[in-house]
């Protein structure tokens, strides 16, 4: 009989390790997660930006947009490398955000710095005083006589200064 008993309690012992082996291993995450602020040039915060993610990994695009607060968040990502854009919005340029990485249950933050839309700017540079480059030829530079060469200050090495 005591057999027996012993025999019972380790059938359920193993049974209840073997039941929460199989509840710990349905825990681990398969996704990951993107999450973020959108805000000005001033650190103000942006609300009712629509952020999308884009991945080879994702059947169709996920989107979320952001609160009051101007947070954003998007679950459920499978691991890969995505594309975070911000659409146009309230007088803001879109934003583009490449190679950004979600690992297996992890989070990615992606902070969305908002440029207002419409500003451009055009750079031209030219010039017409100086000298031209000769790209045929290697030579240049000064020629130093002997005597300015006397004239100018000893090298000093710091290194073997005693202070």
């Amino acid at each position: 009989m005591r057999f027996r008993t012993e025999r019972l309690i380790t059938a359920l012992l193993l049974l209840c390790v073997s039941f929460l082996a199989t509840k710990a291993s349905a825990q681990t995450t398969t996704t990951g997660t993107i999450e973020g602020i959108a805000i000005d040039r001033n650190g103000a915060v942006v609300p009712a930006v629509t952020v999308t993610v884009t991945s080879p990994n994702l059947i169709r695009t996920q989107s979320a947009t952001t609160d009051n607060e101007g947070r954003y968040r998007i679950l459920n990502l499978p691991p890969g490398r995505y594309v975070v854009t911000a659409e146009e919005a309230g007088g803001f340029a879109r934003f583009i955000k490449s190679d950004v990485d979600v690992s297996l249950s992890k989070t990615t933050s992606v902070v969305i710095q908002l440029e207002p839309a419409g500003m451009t700017a055009t750079v031209n540079v030219s010039s017409t005083s100086g000298g031209a480059v000769d790209t045929a030829s290697n030579t240049g530079g000064t020629r130093v006589s002997t005597i300015l060469f006397n004239r100018s200050p000893p090298f000093i090495m710091y290194q073997d200064a005693k202070v």
